[in-house]
């Protein structure tokens, strides 16, 4: 048998291997959207659920038309943590792509720990259901060779035990810690502390 031949084998393995993790994060996703939809059952999400439960790309990157992502709302003492994200050139919450998590949760906990360098939990009045689903429409990025699409954006509560922020400056160049009782601009973040408030965090 010749190298190319175990080579092929090898490769094929490990694109199984990645096709039923991939699979198995759609159908965790799915769990969640429902979980969500189930909690809040005034905002309908029924879309979003048959698109994600019948298109195995919608938790990838690669999805053209848009996909999930998943963000962390980090509180500490009656506030919010916001970054400003150098490519969108605002103050946001942390968060980002599906990468090789089993669950939309442990993403934007993965993406708050790279983002800000802080030790962080789920908070438990919320847990693993999302507080918020922000559709958000992405430009254009030439540089990354993506075009315009749309992200359908998992917010969780994280509690953090301390606010020592160590940013990951590749693509975060600032953070300020904002009072929950503010006016946020954006909509998004604006319907998150609306619910944070009314639940007396």
């Amino acid at each position: 048998m010749g190298k190319n031949t175990n080579k092929n084998k090898i490769c094929k393995t490990w694109l199984n291997i990645l096709k039923k993790e991939e699979l198995k994060l759609q159908k965790e996703s799915v769990k969640t959207l429902k979980k969500y939809s189930n909690k809040y059952n005034d905002e309908n999400i029924d879309l979003l659920i048959n698109y994600v439960e019948n298109n195995n790309s919608s938790t990838k990157r690669s999805d053209t038309f848009g996909h999930i992502t998943a963000s962390s709302i980090i509180i500490s003492k009656g506030k919010m943590l916001l970054i400003f994200h150098k490519t969108l050139k605002m103050f946001i919450q942390p968060g980002g792509h599906l990468e090789n998590d089993t669950s939309l949760w442990e993403a934007a906990k993965r993406e708050a720990i790279e983002e800000t360098g802080l030790d962080v939990e789920l908070h438990e009045q919320y847990g693993d259901i999302p507080v918020y689903i922000d559709i958000q429409e992405i430009p254009e990025n030439k540089k990354k060779q993506e075009l315009a699409h749309t992200h359908f954006d998992c917010m969780f509560v994280f509690k953090s035990k301390n606010e020592q922020v160590k940013l990951q400056e590749g693509e975060v160049s600032d953070y300020k810690w904002v009072p929950l009782d503010s006016d946020f601009e954006n909509i998004g973040i604006k319907c998150v502390i609306d619910k944070i408030n009314k639940s007396n965090l």
